[in-house]
């Protein structure tokens, strides 16, 4: 996997409140329009620091927890959650099909195409083996078919890591994920082009 590039570090208190439903005239919660504000509901930011070195950022994050660590940031902000966040930014690479074995099918950690759903055999949409343990698979382009296969297995596992996220916000799982399919339908238009979903 190619290392991407460090751009910056920017530190921050994010805050926000829970979002509660609206009710009608006779007391019932509007259920849908509270799924609808859930998702779309963005927590507020205060920064505290940007770095623009990771050495430095982990030199001086130890003193930014320490200087927060009895405040109760909550009660300053008057909010339901509010906490100390740390984002390292990195530069985006060029899309590219490495993107599908790197990030979609993970196949550092064992890719098994049987468990996507893919033939025994399964070949790249030219015909030719998978280069499997080479350098030369995250240049290989799957057949259609089987790409829409582990991007829906994909999905699956993003939905899960959004109902129940650790290490980070419910916010900021939902937002990476948002990227990640984002990302599943450029490339699809980028590798197979304009197509008959029928073909």
């Amino acid at each position: 996997m190619t290392e991407r590039k460090y751009n910056r570090t920017e530190v921050f208190i994010q805050y926000s409140n829970a979002v509660v439903p609206e009710f009608d005239s006779k007391g019932k919660p509007d259920l849908l329009g509270w799924d609808d504000a859930v998702a779309s509901h963005i927590p507020d930011r205060d920064p505290i620091a940007t770095f623009y070195s990771k050495d430095y950022a982990n030199i001086c994050m130890p003193a930014i927890n320490d200087h927060y660590k009895d405040v109760d940031l909550r009660k300053v902000y008057d909010a339901d959650d509010a906490d100390v966040y740390v984002h390292h930014i990195h530069d985006e690479e060029e899309l590219s099909i490495a993107f599908f074995w790197e990030e979609i099918v993970n196949v550092g950690d064992g890719f098994s195409p049987e468990d996507h759903g893919w033939d025994e055999d399964a070949t790249d949409k030219d015909g030719n083996n998978y280069l499997w343990n080479e350098e030369g698979l995250f240049q290989q382009v799957p057949k259609y078919d089987d790409f829409v296969k582990s991007c829906q297995h994909h999905l699956m596992l993003e939905l899960g890591w959004c109902v129940d996220p650790t290490e980070m916000s419910q916010e900021d799982a939902v937002r990476g994920s948002v990227n990640e399919l984002n990302k599943m339908m450029e490339l699809a238009v980028k590798v197979y082009g304009k197509r008959s979903i029928y073909d």
